[in-house]
């Protein structure tokens, strides 16, 4: 353990007293006290006089020692059970170093590792620790740590980017200790970022540290360090939490930018972490950068209780001969904090320091009073290989890039980054915009489901839609916006915070408040630090450029367009060009508005501009959005960055050349590195001439460490492969080392000499000696990824087109009219006559299967198209004429193609008209996230190759069983299926084109015995397997989502016999829609074999409804037909009951009519009950190529084989037998080849029939001389004169045909038949009057559920109306129904319509998006009675009425307990069955609590189903609680640290769920009492439950006497 060279120069003595004349700082201020008001305080006290530097002692053994914690962890990418423990052995671990991340290598990849790590590592704590405070500091965990010393958890840290620290003083002892950590990356709800335009990969992925300290001591980043005198940010006089008298005038400022002077002043948090009082004082130390002091200066004397924290304010008088700090000479400062204590120096504590004055103004941005462009790029913190792992000297060659191309500005993308980067700005001399992760990305807008443990989770709403979510998510932004400015707020170089990116993206319903978010940070900021302004990254959009929001307003995508004349802004991004190194050479001004390809225009008040961006980084977004930097993720320059720097600084580009390799160079950025973790090296591999030069001939190479310490990310060897990591006849990687030593590293390629390099790591550690460990750091051996096949990617959630960047042809400021889901409203050409156009962006790429349009009327006629770049090649989907635009489609199907850019041309449009468009919508899944699924689905049977399937007896049977009969599973006959036997297998390559594999598995019904085991495997991860006997059948219906091969196996599972194992009506399903009614508390997806229906076929789909409401729910699926007409002429439903929380499958046919021009089918769903509508109306429509069939019928014709037509050779005897077709059998008994049998036919099918028992052996198929299969006639298990069909062919071709069999040995030949197609005759059509009359007025109330109109009616109305619904549609569906019975449904279901009753109006609510009502406005939940005084009213002329009803309360309305403890919340809004959470305690000090049963609000009965998350959190004096027998929920930490809470009592028989950590830290043993009622099974749950979400709490049980 070493100590900083600072410490030991802090400790010199300080008795030099400072002149009188000196500036006297406050005595001091509370750290609650904002840092504005402190300024105004101190400003005020500067006359007085300044205490003196006083005389005190330093002793050995004191003071702060700072140790690097990075080295010797050990790592499992694994959630285990007891890792926490002490004793827990991790030896089967790898040992690791810190930085370090789960996805290591890591390729920028837009999928990584979601789940959870743990780390370990055991240390030593010396006997010279004792009475010091010992601090575990984390630089950034991503994203939610929880942290254990020896056994104990000492807390949980939620948010990626921010640092945090714990005191484990009390947790350690002498010798040995353990530190666990549990990390996992999970997105979270209600916490940031929930959204962005990167990878979130997991891990302690920066430097960790631990501090040691006396008792008193300065506070984790307590130093503020500003120049009172060179500080007036220049804020607009709106601006909140700021003193203005604190400041300067400009005129000041200037002068003593001038004179080279300004004071220095320095708030100190001290805390006093002894048992006793302690008297403290603050010495303050500034010195040069050659170490000579400039000033010195004191606090006054403090007294500091025990456990306080104190804000020391000390302000020095005016240095002279000052040297500014600017971008051209960063010059830098450093400022030692002193603790005096009692006398003795006990802490030291370094902080950096630059002169400098910083401001934004309207016209530009100011440093040192001199107007200064920013000029530089957005950074992302990811390198190749390690992710976000880097180290601090990774970071300081990134700034040093970025600094050498000639910017001056970075714009830290989008997110706090380490700590070191601020500090390379600060000393390369770069100006730095340091922002916070409240974060949005496109296309994620209206996006809120549950994590699924996957990169594609961080697709959602930048801000929560979920009211429970708000104060948490809120509270993290916060969180996370006090880490940065604590942390960075003494660097010169960062010249303003940021707020975050746009956050614009998110549901609409939620704009207001994430919009008053970026407010409340804004002011939240300015409280944390007045000398510097909060702006806003990406604010485009929905009125965030203002000073209502933000004090600077950051425009993203082509920035330069917008100008702002009321507010400081700046462009945050421009350029956004996807390219791979080399690249082009120039920069990407064209794509600011008004710009060439190399000058760049701005508005004249613009501060500068962002180049989008710096390096490749990983994303969720896929490499569309990854590979837009100027320099590539191995930090290797584009020619991009050779242009800027030589515009720059005339320095001229370094290109390779044409030419063939003979050699490669290996050099790096510097041949030594710390074993620290802090400081590596940048390998870099040249592909070179026979001369020397740099060529572009590249070859896959590969790094191998041949001796002594370190690695590449990963392990000891690193390959790049061509036109990937390596490129252009370069490539780069890094490389560090954790312990001291000398290592060789050589680079290996294919026909070249290798290439070797040595380095050397310096042991900065005091651990020279230690060895590196066996397999440190190998990849391969954390622990294996997810095994689990992720659910597939369902489109249609939201329209993609909403919120896009839209760049129509002309009238470009009513283009949102097109996107805004109103289709009143209309884009229209400026311009009239053909090629106008509406081209929008999605922003990232899409595998698209929907485009929808709208149109006002009647369009003109049109062509769709799609493009992955607006200036690339675009493919056509759908053109209409003027003689097909009046057939158009609403939705146009596309089978998967990808796309960014979607563009509808009018084609012919008169001279004098123009074109118009409603609305369009856009539906997909992201192709970075998803596999690209193939719109329709397939059946197994059709696709496999059966050359390639292996079976156990017999020939695998394509639609029939192994012995040639129908397929018959479970009592069901299936048309379509594979027929086996044990031992047997499938194997099909799905190439990634199908979400879903559903169908049958089980023994054929042809025979009565079987035993055997099915199993599938996706991608050899075993997703099914069920043991089986005869009579027995298992459906199936798995994600197969990105599986790219599938296996079908069958065991025998020991004997065989009988095992003739079926797979029926085994589907594979492509892509998948989302069909969820917006808001719906069902989520319903469909899939289906066929995306447009085929006429003469059956149009199939898969429905999945996963109930997430509270209650089961009956759910009726419709699929309907309608004609040209809109009437329905065919029509199927199924009525299915979903548990609360379970998911369940309906699959639903209709037979297509011969003719489908101009009808279309629409999917629907609809609450059985009360026909509230569940599922968006789904139209489907016929596809151009199946528009018309000719229904065909199969005339089979059997002969026996002793029929006259069989020509026969050899010698055929006849067998006599009751079970054969007419008696007899024709047998032959010869294996020579020489027999045979014929029969000539005019048809297009054959099958035989044959003798199965185990005398027989078979014979060869040929046709028309062709041998085209085998019979195998053996019986597997013995059986005797068994007859039946045996093989079947496909189909033929019209015309005649011969078959003919050749005995292989025993052969008996029972028949042949023969099939011919014949047209069958359209019925299509037939329906009567009255059953017609019956279709419409079912169509009319199906009409009403699918556009919600419904819902405009009393629910006991509806439910009446249902009834009849159901009597209709079963009826509708009933051939033989009979025209009086459909008369008299038609009268019922038309009576049951008029009967409909109207909900009453509902009055106007005041919004609660910019106000929270206090709980004086709650409705109370029982009459009571108001003193006269309060209810008494003016007196009106109007006659009085008759008290009407009260309305049932509505859904998310909250009410008062009669005795006004408890508030609820109403989750559903129903006059019988209503129901209510408990949302909120009102009185934190009860000491006992009755959840009812039941509440009465407004005259109605509510059920208590729920206790809400936190609702009892931190009722420290509660000791009882009574939970209704109706609960059914309690929320997570709905009863944490309630710490008296011993009694428990559950009036239910059922166990409710109970969320985590509910009763956490409650008292150590608490006392559960049950109902005596409630069965064992349900005790069980509970106890599992609550041991679950108590922790270490000791509970004991008891049952109720009643």
């Amino acid at each position: 353990m070493k100590r900083k060279a600072w410490k030991e120069r802090g400790r010199q003595a300080l008795a030099v007293a400072l002149s009188a004349a000196m500036l006297m700082p406050s005595a001091g201020i509370a750290v609650q006290v904002n840092a504005a008001n402190a300024a105004g305080e101190a400003k005020k006290d500067s006359a007085k006089k300044q205490a003196e530097v006083p005389s005190y002692r330093t002793e050995e053994n004191t003071g702060r020692e700072q140790i690097n914690f990075n080295r010797s962890w050990k790592f499992i990418r694994s959630d285990i059970e007891g890792a926490a423990a002490v004793d827990y052995d991790d030896s089967a671990w790898v040992d690791v170093g810190l930085p370090h991340n789960f996805s290591i290598p890591y390729e920028m990849s837009s999928q990584f590792y979601v789940g959870y790590g743990w780390y370990r590592k055991n240390f030593n704590v010396p006997s010279n620790w004792n009475n010091k405070k010992v601090e575990l500091e984390f630089e950034g965990v991503f994203q939610i740590a929880d942290v254990y010393v020896n056994g104990e958890k000492i807390g949980t840290h939620r948010g990626g980017y921010s640092g945090f620290v714990y005191d484990i003083t009390d947790y350690l002892h002498k010798g040995d200790n353990v530190i666990a950590v549990r990390v996992n990356n999970i997105w979270q709800h209600d916490l940031a970022p929930r959204a962005g335009d990167h990878q979130f990969t997991g891990g302690i992925y920066r430097d960790v540290y631990l501090n040691v300290t006396e008792d008193v001591h300065v506070t984790w980043y307590g130093t503020f360090v500003t120049t009172p005198d060179l500080t007036n940010p220049g804020f607009d006089s709106s601006a909140k939490n700021i003193d203005f008298t604190q400041y300067p005038s400009e005129d000041t400022i200037k002068k003593n930018i001038a004179d080279r002077k300004s004071n220095v002043r320095v708030q100190t948090e001290v805390k006093n972490d002894s048992d006793e009082k302690k008297e403290v004082q603050v010495i303050q130390k500034v010195e040069d950068a050659d170490g000579k002091m400039v000033t010195e200066f004191a606090s006054e004397e403090h007294t500091l209780n025990p456990d306080e924290i104190y804000n020391f304010d000390s302000i020095s008088n005016q240095v002279q001969d000052i040297h500014l700090w600017s971008v051209d000479d960063p010059y830098l400062y450093k400022v030692y904090t002193s603790v005096i204590s009692d006398g003795v120096e006990v802490d030291t504590y370094e902080s950096p320091l630059g002169f400098r004055w910083a401001e934004y103004k309207n016209d530009g941005f100011y440093l040192n009073g001199e107007k200064v462009l920013l000029d530089g790029a957005n950074a992302h913190q990811d390198h190749a290989g390690l992710a976000d792992a880097v180290s601090d000297e990774g970071f300081y060659r990134d700034v040093s890039m970025i600094k050498e191309c000639g910017m001056n500005f970075i714009r830290g993308s989008h997110y706090p980054h380490d700590p070191s980067y601020a500090a390379a700005c600060d000393k390369l001399g770069v100006l730095f915009w340091s922002e916070c992760n409240f974060w949005g990305m496109g296309g994620s807008a209206g996006k809120d489901a549950d994590a699924t443990y996957s990169a594609s989770d961080w697709f959602k709403d930048a801000y929560p839609q979920n009211p429970e979510d708000e104060a948490a998510f809120e509270q993290s932004c916060l969180d996370s916006l006090e880490a940065m400015i604590r942390v960075n707020r003494n660097h010169p170089s960062i010249i303003n915070w940021s707020m975050g990116n746009e956050v614009f993206f998110t549901n609409s319903s939620t704009q207001n408040k994430a919009k008053a978010l970026v407010n409340k940070m804004r002011n939240k900021a300015h409280e944390l630090d007045p000398t510097r302004k909060a702006g806003m990254g990406g604010c485009q959009r929905e009125g965030y450029d203002s000073l209502d929001v933000c004090d600077i307003a950051g425009y993203n995508g082509d920035g330069g367009k917008f100008q702002n004349n009321n507010m400081p802004n700046v462009v945050a991004e421009y350029g956004s060009k996807v390219q791979d190194r080399p690249g082009e050479y120039r920069p990407f001004y064209d794509q600011i508005q008004g710009s060439s390809s190399t000058e760049y225009k701005l508005q004249k008040n613009s501060a500068g501009l962002s180049l989008w961006c710096a390096f490749h980084h990983g994303t969720i977004g896929g490499d569309g959005l990854a590979k837009m930097g100027i320099i590539d993720y191995y930090r290797l320059p584009t020619n991009s960055w050779y242009w800027y720097r030589e515009k720059n600084t005339g320095v001229a580009p370094e290109a390779s050349q044409d030419g063939t390799v003979a050699k490669m160079e290996l050099t790096t950025s510097d041949t030594e590195i710390t074993n620290d973790g802090k400081k590596d090296a940048k390998l870099i591999v040249t592909m070179e001439d026979a001369e020397g030069n740099w060529v572009s001939d590249t070859r896959n190479v590969t790094l191998t460490v041949v001796k002594g310490p370190g690695t590449f990310p990963g392990g000891k060897s690193y390959t790049f492969t061509a036109g990937k990591s390596i490129r252009d006849g370069k490539a780069s990687i890094e490389f560090r080392s954790y312990y001291a030593g000398e290592t060789v590293i050589k680079a290996q390629a294919e026909g070249l000499p290798d290439a070797t390099i040595t380095l050397t790591t310096k042991d900065v550690t005091g651990d020279e000696k230690e060895k590196e460990p066996e397999d440190f750091y190998d990849a391969t051996k954390w622990g294996t990824l997810t095994e689990k096949i992720e659910e597939p990617f369902a489109y249609g959630s939201t329209n993609a087109a909403t919120g896009r960047p839209l760049f129509p042809s002309s009238n470009k400021l009513e283009a949102e009219l097109a996107t805004d889901g109103k289709t009143e409203t209309s884009w229209v050409a400026e311009k009239t006559g053909s090629g106008e156009y509406f081209m929008l962006d999605l922003e990232f790429a899409l595998y698209v299967y929907k485009i929808g349009l709208d149109f006002e009327k009647t369009p003109y006629p049109y062509k769709v198209e799609t493009a992955m770049d607006k200036n690339g090649e675009w493919t056509t989907i759908a053109e209409y004429t003027k003689d097909t635009v009046t057939d158009r489609k609403q939705e146009e199907t596309l089978d998967g193609i990808e796309a960014r850019y979607v563009k509808v041309t009018f084609t012919d449009v008169p001279e004098n008209e123009k074109a118009s468009l409603s609305e369009i919508a856009v539906y997909g899944n992201v192709s970075s996230q998803a596999p690209q699924y193939q719109a329709d689905g397939v059946y197994l049977s059709d696709v496999v190759d059966y050359d390639s399937i292996t079976t156990g007896w017999k020939t695998p049977g394509k639609d029939i069983s192994c012995e040639g009969a129908d397929l018959s599973v479970g009592g069901i006959t299936y048309k379509k299926g594979i027929g086996l036997h044990a031992n047997s297998e499938i194997v099909y390559n799905t190439e990634k084109k199908y979400s879903r594999i559903s169908g049958v598995a089980g023994i054929d019904n042809e025979v009565s015995g079987g035993n055997a085991i099915f199993q599938i495997y996706a991608d050899n991860k075993l997703i099914y397997e069920r043991e089986l006997s005869g009579g027995e059948a298992d459906a199936f219906d798995l994600s197969i989502s990105g599986v790219e091969k599938l296996r079908l196996v069958t065991d025998a599972n020991g004997n065989n016999s009988e095992d003739h194992t079926d797979w029926a009506d085994v589907k594979l399903y492509g892509a998948i829609r989302d069909i969820t009614r917006d808001n719906g508390k069902v989520k319903i997806t469909a899939a289906s074999m066929n995306s447009k229906l085929h006429a003469g076929e059956t149009y199939q789909a898969l429905l999945k409804a996963n109930n997430e409401s509270e209650q089961e729910t009956n759910i009726s699926s419709g699929l309907i037909l309608y004609n040209t007409e809109n009437q329905i002429t065919n029509l199927t439903t199924k009525t299915t009951s979903v548990p609360e929380g379970k998911t369940q499958s309906t699959n639903l046919s209709l037979e297509m009519p011969e003719t489908l021009k101009g009808y279309h089918g629409e999917i629907l769903l609809w609450d059985d009950e009360t026909l509230e509508p569940l599922s968006k109306a789904t139209l489907l429509y016929p596809d151009e190529n199946y528009l018309d069939a000719v229904k065909k019928e199969i005339v089979w014709t059997k002969v026996d084989g002793e029929d006259s037509a069989m020509v026969k050779k050899g010698t055929w005897t006849i067998w006599n037998s009751d079970k054969a077709y007419q008696g007899t059998e024709t047998c032959n008994n010869d294996a020579s080849g020489n027999s045979s049998i014929s029969y000539t036919f005019n048809g297009n099918y054959v099958q035989v029939g044959v003798k199965i028992d185990g005398s027989q052996v078979g014979a060869d198929v040929y046709i028309d001389d062709q041998k085209v299969g085998y019979i195998d006639a053996r019986a597997a298990d013995n059986t005797i004169n068994n007859y039946q069909k045996a093989w079947s062919s496909e189909k033929l071709s019209d015309g005649q045909h011969t078959i003919k069999l050749v005995p292989t040995g025993k052969f008996g030949l029972d028949y042949i038949e023969t099939g011919i197609e014949k047209e069958s005759q359209n019925t299509d059509g037939q329906i009567s009057d009255a059953k017609q009359k019956l279709y419409a007025q079912t169509a009319e109330v199906l009409q009403k559920i699918a556009d919600g109109s419904i819902l405009k009616y009393t629910k006991a109305s509806r439910s009446a109306l249902a009834q009849e619904l159901k009597k209709a549609i079963t009826l509708c569906q009933n051939v033989q129904a009979t025209d009086s019975d459909c008369n008299v449904a038609s009268e019922n279901l038309g009576n049951a319509v008029k009967a409909l009753e109207k909900q009453p109006d509902t009055p106007e609510t005041p919004s609660t998006e910019t106000e929270t009502p206090s709980t004086e406005t709650e409705t109370p939940s029982t009459e009571t009675k108001a003193p006269e005084s309060e209810t008494k009213t003016p007196a009106t002329n109007k006659p009085s009425v008759p008290d009407q009803p009260k309305k049932v309360p509505a859904k998310g309305s909250v009410h008062r307990s009669a005795g006004g403890v408890l508030v609820f919340k109403v989750t559903k809004s129903d006059s019988k069955n209503g129901t209510v959470t408990v949302n909120k305690l009102l009185n934190k000090k009860v000491s006992k609590v009755t959840i009812p049963e039941t509440v009465t609000i407004d005259g109605y009965t509510f059920k208590v189903t729920a206790v809400s998350d936190n609702v009892f959190k931190k009722a420290e004096k509660l000791k009882s609680v009574v939970i209704g027998a109706n609960v059914k929920s309690i929320g997570k930490k709905s009863f944490r640290q309630c710490k008296k809470l011993a009694a428990i009592t559950f009036k239910g028989t059922k166990a409710p769920k109970i969320g985590k950590n509910a009763f956490q830290s409650v008292k150590a043993k608490v006392k559960v009492t049950v109902p005596k009622k409630m069965k064992k099974a349900q005790l069980k749950k509970l106890k599992k439950a609550l041991k679950k979400a108590a922790g270490k709490t000791k509970i004991s049980y008891k049952s109720s006497k009643k």
